[in-house]
């Protein structure tokens, strides 16, 4: 197979580094303004629920009168990831969760397991996650004869500025679904079997990547290939098995927090229509 030439990464590097400096600006500000400077607010943790004592020492912003968001769950798991300190407690869904490994993963190694480094390398993850997307987006639209500062766009992604409120690793997946779309169209292959392996590793739906990937493959009769890249979702599936094992005797795995969100049966949550306390034609 025959692989497009890409342009030279230069100004998309600079569009990248813009990117970043906005979203931190943004985030200096909200939190200097709106929470008092303490960073840990954009983890979105809830009242509602139970703190790890062995987190107390960070001075933890919680949000009285709420359940929080997600954020607050990757907080935990980066500083447990491999399951060893009883995080999956304080995790409404410790299952679907902890199979999100990457990010949370990758910010505890970046802190050497050093607990007072871990939240540093969660934002410094968010901001590189920015960078890619912004300059794998830039990239990309270059080859397609756009101007490259057209990159900045991958701002206005939701997955993107929800991530940068509240630190999900939404944006890690938006970005490497950035440089999914560019490997295809050109580059090693090497580069796009990490990228979907990673997807996969952010969540679970990044195997949608590698499905579909494959069936591209399979339509342009490209045999040899499709087993390559299915094996993209080899790395998500032993981490699943290692997650399966570590929570064994956690029952259900619902760790006993009140959970009032869709289904987690992506087929149930589907059909499980949501109201919003927004008026007629917003509500729908």
């Amino acid at each position: 197979m025959r692989y497009l030439k890409l342009p030279a990464p230069g100004r998309p590097v600079i569009i990248g580094v813009i990117a970043v400096l906005l979203v931190f600006a943004w985030q200096a500000l909200t939190v200097h303004y709106n929470y008092s400077g303490n960073w840990t607010a954009l983890f979105c943790t809830g009242g509602e629920l139970r703190v790890p004592q062995s987190l107390a020492w960070e001075g933890v912003y919680v949000f009285a009168g709420s359940s929080g968001y997600d954020g607050q769950f990757y907080h935990y798991q980066a500083h447990d990831p491999f399951l060893r300190r009883g995080m999956a407690e304080f995790v409404d869904l410790p299952r679907t969760r902890f199979r999100r490994v990457l990010v949370p993963g990758a910010a505890y190694l970046l802190a050497g397991g050093q607990d007072r480094f871990v939240d540093a390398a969660m934002f410094g993850l968010l901001w590189l996650s920015v960078f890619l997307g912004t300059y794998w987006t830039s990239r990309l639209l270059a080859t397609l004869g756009w101007n490259a500062a057209w990159g900045l766009g991958f701002l206005l992604v939701p997955a993107v500025f929800i991530s940068a409120d509240r630190m999900v690793v939404d944006s890690a997946l938006a970005a490497l679904t950035a440089g999914f779309v560019l490997y295809a169209r050109g580059g090693p292959p090497w580069k796009l079997f990490l990228v979907l392996a990673c997807a996969a590793l952010t969540r679970e739906t990044g195997a949608l990547l590698s499905a579909g990937y494959c069936l591209h493959l399979l339509l342009q009769r490209q045999w040899k290939r499709v087993p390559l890249f299915a094996a993209t979702g080899l790395p998500l599936l032993a981490w699943q098995w290692y997650v399966e094992q570590a929570l064994a005797g956690a029952g259900t795995g619902d760790s006993g927090i009140a959970y009032n969100g869709p289904p987690p049966s992506l087929h149930l949550a589907l059909f499980d229509f949501r109201s919003y306390p927004f008026p007629g034609i917003l509500d729908w």
